[in-house]
């Protein structure tokens, strides 16, 4: 019901009047409380969702992993030497260390990208892990040359960011020449502005 009015006159019409604004407080209240319910509700299926995707391409790729981290490791212990000289130790451990680094990245893509499969998710981490599984396999069966294409990731990754700062500066001189183009058409249309009124008071002077 209404809540009471202390006033003792027009009790009825001012009691309205009263609880008119009442009435619109609860109103916004409830409408944020349903808001604020609504997006945590969103953002807890998005946040299970994204943990599904990334347990799902983990499935996948550990056990690939593990089987062929295996036969590697069968092949390298089957050497005279296991390891011949520092650089093929540093190789190594390079070549691991961008194993791990596409292993994660794709796990996080494959979070972040909606769709069913999951098992080619990855992009360029991807393209990083079949270098690493390409250079573990002919450093050990052929020669130690293959560690060289290792270097193919710092040139790509510097080439990345350069191409990234190159862009961004090239917006802004893009920018740039867009606000001087502008600038441009202000002034012509000044200029067309009087042209005509110098045209428009010389008619009426001759007239």
């Amino acid at each position: 019901g209404l809540p009471h009015c202390k006033i003792p006159v027009m009790d009825s019409f001012l009691c309205q009047l009263c609880w008119i604004p009442n009435s619109i407080s609860l109103h916004l209240k409830n409408s944020t409380s349903l808001f604020g319910v609504t997006v945590t509700i969103m953002a807890n299926a998005a946040a299970k969702k994204a943990a599904a995707a990334k347990a799902e391409t983990e499935q996948f790729y550990k056990p690939l992993l593990l089987v062929t981290n295996l036969i590697y490791l069968f092949f390298l212990l089957r050497r005279t030497t296991i390891i011949d000289g520092i650089l093929e130790g540093l190789g190594i451990i390079a070549t691991y260390g961008l194993q791990v680094y596409s292993y994660f990245g794709i796990l996080d893509q494959a979070a972040s990208i909606k769709g069913k499969s999951k098992e080619l998710t990855g992009g360029q981490h991807l393209d990083w892990l079949a270098l690493s599984l390409m250079v573990q396999f002919g450093s050990v069966l052929h020669s130690k040359g293959w560690f060289w294409l290792l270097f193919v990731f710092p040139i790509v990754t510097l080439y990345s960011l350069y191409s990234a700062v190159k862009g961004g500066g090239g917006g802004g001189g893009g920018s740039a020449s867009g606000s001087g183009t502008n600038m441009g058409d202000e002034a012509t249309d000044e200029s067309t502005t009087r042209k005509e009124k110098r045209a428009e008071k010389r008619r009426k002077k001759w007239s």
